[in-house]
């Protein structure tokens, strides 16, 4: 039981920290005006934001696999899944009730700066939900047949 439990947290730890990697990798190749809408707006570009979901997909098929390295099972994946999914819906929520940042954007910001002020549109955020669950039960499909 300790090793599932333990596979879920790390599977997870794994997801985020590869999408944070991930996304500050992009944003230093894109450059601050290639993520965002508008010239001085938070308001994310639709690259940012496709990039963010094919970012998104690579850290779920990551973290299923970690969790499967450890438990040695698939079981636990569906427990990922439970918790991509809870902590996904509370940052829909959170998207749907914040507004961007009121201040205008500075040309250059850092990705803390990015992570603090933008607000990822409703749509998007629903996306990432969709796509990290998808990543795991991917894996979950591929080590529950084997």
């Amino acid at each position: 039981m300790f090793k599932n439990v333990l596979s879920v947290i790390l599977g997870y730890v794994v997801m985020v920290i590869l999408v944070m990697t991930l996304y500050t990798g992009i944003m230093m190749a894109l450059g601050t005006e290639a993520i965002y809408s508008a010239p001085g707006s938070w308001v994310p570009s639709d690259l940012w934001s496709g990039l963010s979901l094919v970012a998104g997909l690579v850290a779920a098929l990551a973290g299923g696999w970690v969790c499967f390295a450890i438990a040695k099972q698939a079981k636990p994946l569906l427990w990922l899944m439970g918790l991509v999914g809870v902590l996904g819906v509370a940052t829909v929520a959170m998207s749907a009730t914040t507004k961007p940042s009121s201040e205008p954007r500075p040309a250059n910001i850092t990705p803390m700066d990015a992570a603090e002020k933008s607000v990822t549109p409703v749509p998007v955020a629903v996306g990432h939900v969709l796509v990290g669950l998808a990543g795991v039960f991917v894996v979950y499909r591929m080590k529950s047949r084997a």
